[in-house]
Parts: C-alpha cells; structure tokens; sequence
C-alpha cells in the first residue's frame, strides 16, 4: 500500500495517526501467534490447544484486515466518500463475525471429539507460557483501543475493543483449563477441563461475533 503515512498526516487529529498505531502493531504483534500456538499444540497435543491455533490463526488475519480497512476508510474519507468509508467498515465487522463463528465452529467440534474420545495431553509448558504472555498482551490491547474508542467512537475501534475483550477472556479460559490438565487440580477429573474450556471458549467467541455483527448494523 503507498503513503500510508501521508494518508494519516492529511486526517483529522492526533486520534486518528493514534488509531493507525495501535491497529498496525495489533497485526504485527499476532504475526508469531499461529507460528508459536502451532509448536505449542505439537507439542501439548490438547483439544484448547488445538483450537487456540486456529482462533489466533483466523484473528491474525482479521486485525491485518483491520488494519488495510482503516487506511482505506481514511482515504474514502478524505475523498469525500462517506457511503464507500460506512461500506468498508461494515465489510470489515462481517469478516471479523465470520472468523469468530468459523473458529468457534471448529472448537466445539474438537471439544466434543475429545469427550468422546480422550486422548492423553503431551507437554502443556509451552503453551501456558504462550497463554500467560497472550493474556497480558491482548488485556493491554482491549485497554488501549477502548480507551481510543471512547475519544473518538467509530464502528471499527468498537469492534477492535471488543475483539481483544474477547481474546482476553478467552486466553484466561485456556491458560485456567491447561493449569487444571497439566496439575491435576481437579483429580481424576482434570481432564475435562480441556474440552469443557474449549465449549466455553465456542461459546463466547460466537457471543462476540453475532455482537460485532449487530452493532455494525447500528
């Protein structure tokens, strides 16, 4: 994409390069994320962790998206095309839905594969170090972009802010049901925590999605 950063400096206020800034690194930061989820699967060889993969594999491309859609959105804006800047957003939140319901889908399939058939985990360090920084992280983007919402509400930014609420929670989810598997927290019966988290996380995610859809339709 050329001048993105002219395209930025010709917008209005000091919000809008803010918002540039908090969505490009959003994407930069979720680069790794399927890379390092996947190596922690091979290696935990668990239902959550298995859907943890494909949910940050599909998020990744839903904040690039993001992110391409805001700097278009600028420059309809800057052109005069309001309908063409109101189009590209709801575009945007549809794709967003799209990839929660999608990942939703397959961890509830997952979970209820694993219930039928419990296979036993592999090394889960990994992945509770990996869930432990991604809580952190995506807590620290929830709060950013909904304090950037609040100065300057747009489709977008709300749909960013609850994106992340969701990541965050759902980090907490798997982080919680890999400490219950990995220290038999729960007896005999820690192993439900793997496709027990994983519903809860089903769940929310197409709870956020069908959310981001209905408040772009606003």
């Amino acid at each position: 994409m050329k001048n993105i950063k002219d395209i930025i400096d010709r917008s209005e206020g000091e919000s809008t390069r803010e918002q540039e800034k908090i969505l490009r690194a959003a994407w930069m930061v979720s680069l790794l994320a399927p890379l390092s989820t996947g190596i922690a699967q091979y290696l935990g060889r668990t239902t959550v962790l298995l859907a943890d993969f494909l949910r940050r594999s599909n998020e990744f491309l839903a904040l690039l998206l993001a992110w391409f859609v805001f700097i278009k959105v600028c420059q309809a804006e800057q052109e005069g095309e309001e309908d063409k800047a109101n189009k590209l957003e709801r575009i945007s939140s549809s794709f967003m839905s799209l990839v929660m319901l999608i990942s939703g889908g397959v961890v509830f399939y997952s979970a209820i594969s694993q219930l039928l058939s419990p296979e036993p985990p592999g090394w889960l360090i990994p992945g509770m170090l990996i869930n432990g920084g991604g809580l952190l992280v995506n807590g620290y983007f929830w709060y950013k972009n909904y304090q950037l919402n609040k100065k300057n509400n747009t489709v977008l930014m709300a749909n960013q802010w609850r994106f992340y609420r969701a990541k965050t929670l759902m980090d907490l989810v798997v982080l919680t049901s890999l400490l219950i598997i990995n220290f038999q927290l729960l007896g005999e019966l820690s192993w439900l925590s793997d496709p027990v988290g994983s519903i809860i996380v089903a769940g929310f995610m197409w709870f956020s999605a069908s959310r981001i859809y209905f408040v772009s339709k606003k």
